[in-house]
């Protein structure tokens, strides 16, 4: 009778059904453990992602802020090359070619997507504020006094965009993730 008792043990443990074994301490360490690395894998790598792209989107803040100075300092050099500055504007050719440079670096192809609207929005900005004036759409009668209404925003900006970089690097990563 023992070994019957034994072997219907045996049948019933090794028989699948509804009622299954209980399983060991150890192997509900390690599904626990495991599962915990999954989700710990899952939240860094989401963690990872939602990183990459904020840093995605700070170089693309970086690409448009770079390209808009390019313009500006393409505004500046007309309006110096019809006035009195012409020496001083092959400085600011050099500085849009670099802030070109550096813009389509940052983000291929911004340059044809969006200089030109840039160029059109900056044109309105200076026909609006010198309406007295009556300055063509081409710029072509532009004087530098003329572009202060783009200098006052652009001016100190453009200069820290390209003599410091990583400065504007940090800003726009602490615009798109602020510290708490």
């Amino acid at each position: 009778m023992h070994s019957a008792l034994a072997r219907l043990k045996e049948v019933t443990l090794q028989t699948p059904g509804p009622v299954a074994k209980k399983p060991e301490k150890a192997s509900i360490a390690k599904w626990v453990t495991a599962c915990f690395v999954l989700s710990f894998s899952s939240a860094t790598y989401s963690a990872e992602q939602d990183r990459m792209q904020a840093a995605q989107t700070a170089v693309n803040n970086m690409a448009e802020e770079t390209l808009e100075c390019a313009a500006y300092f393409d505004i500046v050099s007309l309006a110096l090359m019809n006035s009195t500055g012409a020496d001083i504007a092959q400085e600011y050719i050099n500085a849009r070619k670099l802030a070109v440079d550096r813009a389509e670096s940052l983000n291929e192809g911004i340059l044809n997507a969006r200089y030109n609207d840039l160029i059109q929005q900056m044109t309105r900005k200076i026909i609006l504020a010198n309406a007295a004036k009556r300055i063509d759409e081409h710029l072509s009668n532009l004087a530098i006094d003329d572009i202060s209404i783009l200098s006052d925003h652009y001016a100190k900006l453009c200069k820290e965009v390209l003599s410091n970089p990583g400065a504007r690097a940090k800003f726009w990563m602490e615009q798109i993730n602020p510290s708490p």
